[in-house]
């Protein structure tokens, strides 16, 4: 018994970045799903500006449709931080006004219901943890 050893934390912390970047990549890419499946579309160019990208650079900015008029474009991508984050972004530049409204016309909301269906996502994508980092034995 003397040779058995009861500190797996080496194995286990080798696991935790790994595990959290499917989570996070998981929860981006449903995120983006969920923001542009919920974004009213006339051209379709406000939809296919909202763009995702993963802990691991892979990005789908700018993939959409082209702009429809001369004074509507897209704002610049935003990159995630380090390698555990990911972004989803609605590039249009005047997404803004269709989600929130202005006193000319309602709010379309279209990205807190995304966001709220992605933080659902991510709390149950957070319960699979302990099954990736795996049991050690």
């Amino acid at each position: 018994m003397a040779g058995t050893s009861f500190n797996h934390f080496p194995q286990i912390a080798a696991r935790i970045k790994p595990a959290c970047k499917e989570i996070v990549t998981n929860t981006t890419l449903y995120t983006r799903d969920a923001v542009q499946g919920g974004a009213p579309v006339r051209s379709g160019f406000m939809r296919g500006a909202v763009y995702s990208v993963t802990p691991d650079g892979a990005s789908t900015y700018g993939q959409g449709p082209p702009p429809p008029t001369d004074d509507v474009y897209l704002l610049p991508e935003v990159r995630p931080p380090d390698d555990t984050s990911g972004i989803v972004g609605a590039a249009a530049n005047y997404s803004a006004f269709v989600n929130g409204g202005t006193r000319f016309m309602a709010a379309q909301p279209f990205w807190e219901p995304g966001i709220d269906a992605g933080q659902a996502f991510f709390d149950a994508e957070l319960s699979t943890f302990e099954e990736l980092i795996g049991s050690i034995g």
